[in-house]
């Protein structure tokens, strides 16, 4: 193992439970299985208080292969630019 490793385990452990702010874009292809309202809600109960999600049109688990275009767009969108 990397030595920085351990120094995360412990930076992590320290900080269980502590919600995190940062802003957070969950994305994935709308043919994927599952919900998205699920994961988004899941990754709040994680304690992400910053969190979003949104399915890329006519894409499955390789949105950015298979829909790149678009994916970009919504990443710009996120970022401001």
């Amino acid at each position: 193992m990397v030595p920085g490793v351990f120094k995360d385990e412990k930076d992590n452990i320290a900080t269980k439970g502590s919600p995190v702010a940062t802003r957070v874009l969950y994305l994935r292809g709308e043919r994927e299985s599952g919900n998205l309202g699920d994961y988004v809600q899941g990754l709040r109960q994680s304690g992400l208080t910053n969190v979003e999600g949104q399915l890329i049109p006519n894409s499955g688990h390789y949105a950015l292969d298979e829909q790149p275009d678009k994916v970009i767009a919504v990443l710009r969108e996120f970022v401001g630019s």
